[in-house]
């Protein structure tokens, strides 16, 4: 699974964790062997694609949330003299205990693994300090520590290696360090406000369970910022490296998407201005090409998102048939499609594309396939 297609499904299932990580910069590195988290100049999630684009769909979103979990505690930044391979290992203790055991490698350090190996009680859900205390009297006795590359290993009584990644001891500022919490306080206050921070974080910060609610425009940006073919154009900023004075080239990765607004009538016109709003404010900080195309039964002539004008008068009020988009799709050689419906009318049974259905507050994904979030009738963000 690709790590934008993780991020998906995080800002979809879990949109607290989808909230950090659209606070951090993700970046392929060949020579991570996993995956880890960069503080010294921002936030930057450093993975191995070769390492994590094999991982099972579920384990490859848990990783992500491990890692993001790590970033919330500021684990990286609270070692404190302490030794660094048991805090590593106490530190996968405090956030492993808040994914689901279904989610992580075979190699995590979890609570109960650890309790059995030493054979004493642990409290779950704890800080990583509370381990810490806990066990660093335990040290060469019960707990026979190594470091095997970046990580701190411990033998299993299966006869498996457990392994928890070393945290990378960086020099991060006072100023840049302050901005980082102050921007993790901020996530943490929204979630709270937003109704979205998970039950089993609860304990952690004290805030009650709400209902979850999703930042539809947050998944709408996620979709558009996917990979996509390379893209090359001219810019004045940078000189030719071959011609004095001639422009030099700008490479982006972009993807082709369509975007397809209902106007069987379901639609309101105050809901479609504001979705197109949206679509011209996040198309301008992605590389994404949009084509924009008007549906009811049938599909009008797609055009350019920076063009497209929504007319004041709609001629499409009739039924929905959802079919005719794809097979425009189809046509147009476009992989991802973005879909704001209400969710009622025909839908084939399977398609060959990415597919992002935004619904009104009170619709239904038509088909099984491809991703759905809830616009909240075009006022409530989230």
């Amino acid at each position: 699974m690709r790590i934008q297609e993780a991020m998906m499904k995080l800002l979809i299932r879990q949109p607290f964790y989808g909230a950090l990580a659209s606070a951090v910069s993700v970046r392929e590195n060949r020579n991570v062997k996993r995956m880890r988290t960069s503080l010294t100049s921002g936030v930057v999630l450093h993975y191995n694609p070769a390492w994590y684009e094999e991982l099972p769909e579920a384990q490859a979103v848990g990783t992500l949330m491990h890692e993001l979990l790590h970033l919330l505690l500021l684990h990286a930044l609270r070692l404190s003299g302490r030794d660094p391979l048991l805090w590593a290992l106490c530190c996968d203790m405090a956030v492993n205990g808040h994914i689901p055991a279904g989610m992580l490698m075979d190699s995590a350090v979890t609570t109960e693994k650890i309790e059995e190996r030493v054979e004493y009680p642990l409290e779950r859900m704890k800080s990583a300090e509370y381990y810490y205390d806990k066990l660093s009297g335990l040290l060469d006795d019960s707990l026979s520590l190594f470091q095997r590359e970046d990580a701190a290993a411990l033998p299993a009584l299966n006869g498996s290696i457990l392994e928890a990644d070393l945290f990378c001891e960086e020099d991060v500022g006072q100023v840049d360090e302050s901005a980082l919490k102050a921007r993790l306080q901020d996530i943490v206050a929204a979630a709270s406000q937003g109704n979205e921070l998970p039950p089993e974080l609860q304990t952690v910060f004290a805030i009650e369970p709400r209902r979850s609610k999703i930042d539809w425009a947050a998944v709408f940006k996620r979709f558009l910022s996917g990979r996509g073919r390379m893209q090359i154009r001219a810019t004045y900023k940078r000189d030719s490296r071959r011609f004095d004075g001639f422009p030099g080239h700008k490479r982006s990765v972009g993807l082709r998407v369509l975007v397809a607004l209902d106007e069987s009538g379901s639609i309101s016109d105050e809901q479609l201005n504001l979705f197109f709003n949206e679509l011209i404010a996040i198309n301008r900080i992605t590389n994404a090409q949009v084509l924009v195309t008007e549906f009811d039964t049938e599909c009008s002539e797609p055009e350019p998102a920076e063009t497209y004008r929504h007319r004041q008068s709609r001629s499409k009020k009739g039924g929905t048939d959802f079919k005719q988009i794809f097979r425009l799709a189809e046509d147009l050689k476009i992989f991802s499609v973005v879909i704001f419906t209400d969710g009622n009318g025909d839908a084939p049974a399977q398609v060959n594309q990415r597919v992002l259905w935004i619904l009104t507050k009170d619709g239904k994904q038509p088909a099984d396939y491809g991703y759905s979030v809830h616009f909240e009738d075009g006022l409530n963000y989230g």
